[in-house]
Parts: C-alpha cells; structure tokens; sequence
C-alpha cells in the first residue's frame, strides 16, 4: 500500500517541479505559447495523480488490480510477446543490413550493423539468464 502511494506521489511531484520550471523560465525568458501548453498538460497529470493519491478508493481499486493474477499473467505475456517481436523484427533488420552492405558497401552500414548486434546478443544473453534463473526459482 506504501509502495503505491509513493510511485504516485513521486511522480506527482516530478510533474509539479516540471510546471514551475516552466512558469520560471517563461517569466525569465518570455512566454511562449509551446510552453505554457505543455506546461498546462503537465499540470493536469500532476493534479490527477495527486487526486489518486488523496482518494481512498482509487488506491482500493489500484492494488486490487495490481494484485490480480489475470492481470499478472497477461502483462508477463504481452512482454514476453513485445520482447520476441522486437528480438525478430531485430534480426531480421540485420539480415536486410547485411545484404545492403554487401550490395553497396557503405561504410556506414557496418557501424549500423556492429550495434544491432550488440543488442541481439545482449538480448539472447538476458534471455537465456533470465529463463536459468526462473527455472531454479521454480
């Protein structure tokens, strides 16, 4: 119950420090419409998580919701399917840059394609420690 308040909270504060730096530089610098349109926005999420905070029943229906194994179990399912598409959709980008590069051998592609994999082998190794991990947990 802690432990949601402060999230909220926290966040609620980082909107509101946001707001007043704007106000702040908008009195130093002059007002700009962008600004003080985000600063508006920023104000209304900072006044609806301080109304989460405040209400009883709000923080009910969040750490119920929170707790509820059907949503647990979907949110563990949409990102083991969000991490497998990126994962794919990763791979298969490299495939498509190593044939561009072979075609035009830009030197700019291997750069390209040296990070991209970088982060498929960062992602395979994350994977095959996290499933080792589960396995002796469970």
């Amino acid at each position: 119950m802690k432990n949601y308040r402060q999230k909220k909270r926290l966040s609620a504060s980082v909107y509101l420090a946001i707001v007043f730096a704007a106000i702040i530089i908008q009195c130093v610098k002059g007002f700009r419409f962008e600004l003080t349109t985000l600063a508006v926005l920023i104000l209304i999420f900072s006044y609806r998580d301080f109304r989460k905070i405040f209400s009883t029943e709000s923080l009910r229906k969040g750490l119920v919701e929170e707790l509820d194994e059907r949503n647990e179990l979907i949110s563990q399912r949409s990102n083991a399917m969000a991490f497998a598409v990126v994962q794919n959709v990763s791979i298969g980008l490299e495939i498509l840059l190593v044939i561009l590069y072979g075609a035009f051998r830009e030197p700019i592609l291997l750069s390209v394609i040296l990070t991209l994999s970088l982060v498929i082998a960062i992602s395979f190794a994350s994977s095959i420690i996290s499933s080792i991990y589960f396995e002796k947990k469970l």
